[in-house]
């Protein structure tokens, strides 16, 4: 059983023990799905992750070690001295939403929808349709911007998974739903220059030409220079394929957003 299938499936379950104010063990749990493997890290981590992104109480919790009555050092959604309130905070939740993992239903993973997104981004409004559920939906986009990026920060080439993140362009609040998914909305960057182009500081040309805008008074650290200035001008490590290149009007979007043709210091409060 593939780890989002075994999500789809753990999901209602946890629900109705969160309406019950119940818990579960990993091996109940595992009974219950139908799996032989009691390791259940990889999708009860999708889970985990689901519900952070979309700030819900982290259902996850439920599931428990035998004889301890608490989840194994695998959840990280809460400390340790946490995990009691945490209880309290998942079984009042109004549990409603569909099953965020419905497109797994079948046995179809995620991974596979991210080489569909990369091999043709028009299909994103067509796959949108399967995971709209903005927890979900990040987790692909994520994953098809660093996958058509190689994994690399499109500015500086740092390669740290850890460090990288999907920036949209048009952000996800005024995204259309194709763009919400599709790669050409997305850049793949570090954590900082992902920082600096939501604000405005840097940004990216149609030819994928790096613009950097300095404040007035130029004063800035080694690490500044290294982040910004040193990049005005040169190249950015742009997808092999074209079709995957941000999309100029996503561009467009983000050059009127932050005033391209002023300094974005003066729009700064």
């Amino acid at each position: 059983m593939v780890r989002d299938e075994a999500a789809y499936k753990i999901w209602p379950i946890l629900v109705d023990l969160a309406r019950a104010k119940g818990k579960i063990t990993y091996t109940e749990l595992s009974h219950q799905i139908g799996s032989r493997d009691r390791r259940l890290g990889w999708p009860l981590g999708l889970i985990q992750e689901f519900c952070l992104i979309e700030r819900l109480p982290p259902l996850s919790l439920l599931v428990v070690r035998k004889g301890l009555g608490l989840p194994s050092t695998g959840f990280t959604a809460l400390d340790l001295e946490e995990q009691e309130a945490g209880f309290k905070d998942v079984w009042d939740h109004p549990w409603s939403m569909p099953n965020p993992f419905s497109y797994a239903s079948d046995g179809v993973r995620l991974e596979s929808l991210v080489r569909r997104l990369c091999s043709d981004p028009g299909e994103a409004r067509m796959i949108y349709a399967l995971v709209p559920q903005r927890g979900s939906a990040q987790r692909l986009f994520r994953l098809a911007v660093l996958q058509a990026y190689e994994r690399r920060c499109a500015f500086c080439d740092i390669s740290f998974v850890e460090c990288l993140e999907a920036a949209h362009i048009i952000p996800w609040s005024t995204a259309t739903r194709e763009q919400r998914l599709s790669p050409t909305n997305g850049i793949c960057l570090c954590a900082n220059h992902h920082r600096l182009f939501d604000t405005g500081w840097i940004t990216i040309r149609t030819n994928g030409t790096i613009d950097f805008a300095s404040p007035p008074d130029g004063t800035y650290s080694a690490g500044d220079l290294v982040l910004s200035t040193s990049l005005e001008g040169q190249r950015a490590r742009m997808p092999k394929n074209q079709a995957l290149w941000p999309a100029r009007h996503a561009l467009a979007v983000h050059y009127e957003m932050h005033e391209w043709d002023q300094a974005p210091w003066l729009l700064a409060t």
